[in-house]
């Protein structure tokens, strides 16, 4: 039976000695996948036109329509989540990072991914309660006159394309890029090590990559960046694991729930 149980399994590189690893697998390339996935961050891309990302008066000084300056805006990220779609598709048969679902393998069952994606959501989702009580409370952040994030973008945005982008993307050109620093022989299963390290880097990125935004919609202070900072390092370290263990829809699911689950938790409190 190949399908991955909850945790990481123990895999037997010889008779003798288990080890314990990510449920990776390899898979062929597959042009199909590389499309449904690139549509899928395309589907987030156009989330953005339900929100206001640039401000008000900058948007006044470019003497554009409104429409059409953001449609100007999507496509720099619709170049980059189609190129980040391509991109990890063609790696996987080295790095073993997975779509199960989407490829059609039975690497993964969907109890396993769907209580993963459940556990991320709500670990993640009291983090991103936890960052907005400090934004809000702690050390208020000001947002910048006529922005707006609105959930929707938040969901699929923030679920489907950033993970395309980073994990699918970014962190599978980090994982074949250690593989071959480390040298490992072809068709060997990424160790530990390597999936590890391409994690922590692509978290760190993920963190760094946010601060834009908090530029653009707010005025933050020192607090504010250092705890986007590090409330998106944990996100990211957290759907990284679930990735590596139970592939990119997983990762999906638990990113946008964790959405679903911080604006929950904000309204209660």
């Amino acid at each position: 039976d190949h399908r991955a149980p909850l945790f990481p399994m123990h895999i037997r590189h010889n008779a003798h000695v288990p080890d314990r690893q990510f449920a990776l697998a390899p898979s062929t390339p597959s042009w199909r996948r590389a499309v449904l996935i690139a549509a899928l961050g395309l589907l987030g891309v156009a989330s953005l036109l339900a929100s206001t990302i640039v401000p008000a008066d900058i948007a006044a000084e470019t003497g554009l329509p409104d429409l059409t300056l953001r449609l100007l805006l999507l496509i720099q990220p619709a170049i980059l989540v189609v190129c980040a779609a391509i991109l990890g598709d063609r790696l996987t048969r080295t790095t073993w990072l997975q779509a199960p679902f989407i490829s059609g393998s039975k690497t993964v069952t969907v109890r396993s991914a769907v209580s993963v994606a459940l556990i991320g959501a709500v670990v993640v989702g009291i983090v991103l309660a936890t960052y907005t009580w400090v934004t809000t409370e702690l050390a208020p952040l000001t947002l910048v006159s006529g922005t707006s994030l609105s959930l929707i973008t938040a969901l699929l945005y923030g679920g489907m394309t950033e993970e395309i982008l980073i994990r699918w993307g970014l962190m599978g050109a980090l994982v074949w890029v250690f593989i071959k620093i480390a040298r490992h022989p072809a068709g060997v299963r990424p160790s530990n090590r390597v999936v590890v390290a391409a994690i922590l880097v692509s978290s760190a990125a993920f963190a760094v990559l946010h601060l834009p935004a908090l530029l653009t919609l707010g005025e933050p202070t020192g607090i504010n960046v250092a705890a986007a900072m590090v409330a998106n390092l944990l996100a990211g370290i957290v759907f990284g694991i679930i990735f590596a263990a139970r592939g990119l829809e997983a990762a999906i699911g638990a990113h946008a729930g964790a959405h679903l689950v911080g604006a929950a938790i904000t309204t209660l409190m």
